[in-house]
């Protein structure tokens, strides 16, 4: 199989000596493979970091865009996903799939990896396949699935709605609001379970088929930026295809 593996980077070098061993294991699984990183407004050396282990591999190309002056961090990441998309498209003939994935903590790659990797060619009615993770899901953010129940911003909705409230019998009513609209969501999806449909999803990882993506662009300007990439894609979680472990900063 031949894959273009992206990412964003931004002060990663408190974990990358456990990064740089997950995308050598998915390295290794592939046919053939390019990946590239774009990095931006790193406090630490992260850019010599990342131009180190690249220098002796020419299937990899960092790219730094300095530092971006967007207040927003959502459009940040975004433009920095953008600027991969532009690098990548002239080669989605070669590569017919790209996958797309977090360099931080939250990324943890198993050594079975090729046999998951292959667990989403089980069937082809498909634009992009997530990933799971052993123990709670936890990127609410960027999920919306109406088999879930989840077709809203979660974050936004915590702002907007009120905790106290009078419910349908006249009665006051405290929510927790961060369990209504997120940890609620946050569940444990088996690795045997059938397939999820859903119209977003990241959990740090997610498998494109090239001729699918091609000419989309990120929007980062109102919510969470994979929600409108994702949007019009015939997309699904896929079970036993694993990113990691329990993200527990994010429960």
């Amino acid at each position: 199989m031949k894959v273009i593996i992206c990412g964003c980077a931004k002060n990663i070098v408190n974990f990358w000596t456990n990064t740089s061993k997950n995308l050598q294991i998915i390295f290794d699984s592939l046919e053939d493979y390019k990946c590239i990183i774009i990095e931006s407004n790193s406090t630490d050396n992260s850019l010599e970091v990342l131009n180190d282990w690249s220098k002796n591999n020419p299937k990899i190309n960092i790219v730094s865009l300095g530092n971006l002056q967007e207040q927003s961090r959502t459009k940040r990441i975004a433009l920095c996903r953008n600027k991969y998309l532009e690098n990548i498209e002239p080669f989605y003939e070669e590569f017919p799939y790209c996958l797309f994935l977090d360099l931080d903590n939250a990324l943890d790659i198993y050594d079975n990896f090729k046999e998951q990797l292959q667990s989403c060619f089980q069937r082809d009615n498909w634009d992009a396949i997530a990933s799971n993770r052993r123990g709670r899901y936890y990127d609410i953010w960027a999920l919306r699935s109406k088999q879930l129940g989840i077709e809203f911003d979660c974050w936004l909705e915590i702002q907007r709605q009120p905790s106290i409230f009078l419910d349908s019998n006249n009665t006051l009513v405290q929510r927790n609001n961060v369990h209504y609209f997120v940890r609620r969501f946050q569940n444990i999806i088996p690795e045997n379970s059938e397939w999820i449909s859903c119209e977003s999803a990241f959990g740090s990882m997610v498998l494109y088929k090239s001729s699918s993506i091609k000419g989309k662009r990120y929007d980062g300007s109102q919510t969470c930026e994979h929600v409108s990439f994702n949007q019009g894609l015939k997309m699904y979680i896929n079970p036993a295809f694993l990113s990691g472990g329990e993200c527990l900063e994010h429960l």
